[in-house]
């Protein structure tokens, strides 16, 4: 056997491991929710979003966000519209990052709140004062 089967053979070993995984929670969830036992799969976990506001001479300032309550699934991957409860309760230690960008016009402005997108190209926690002129 040369090289390029060896790894055409590992990379279909691994990808349906990744599919029986998956399969295997969903199946697990199914069941769970069948038996209708209170609080299994679904929990409901309440976090408060702790959020850094940065100073110009370099210190931050720490405020914490108003108590929410979110519904999670005990699982390794999302269902039914639910994210996992180990990934929400890893959210929730995390700071939001607050940047404040100046506004530039001199003309009347409206402040808003608007998500930066994060390093990685996908949604971010990030927050931006954001301004825009009326017109």
């Amino acid at each position: 056997m040369n090289f390029r089967t060896i790894l055409k053979r590992a990379a279909i070993a691994i990808l349906a491991a990744i599919v029986l995984v998956y399969v295997g929670d969903t199946l697990s969830v199914w069941h769970r929710m069948a038996k209708n036992t209170a609080g299994d799969p679904l929990t409901t976990m309440t976090t408060q979003p702790v959020i850094e506001i940065p100073h110009k001479d370099g210190r931050a300032e720490i405020v914490l966000g108003q108590a929410q309550t979110q519904t999670c699934v005990r699982s390794l991957f999302p269902h039914d519209g639910y994210s996992p409860c180990w990934y929400i309760a890893r959210q929730n230690r995390q700071p939001i990052m607050m940047t404040i960008l100046p506004c530039t016009a001199a003309a009347d402005r409206v402040r808003t709140w608007a998500p930066l997108p994060d390093e990685a190209g996908g949604s971010s926690t990030r927050l931006a004062l954001e301004c825009a002129l009326r017109y």
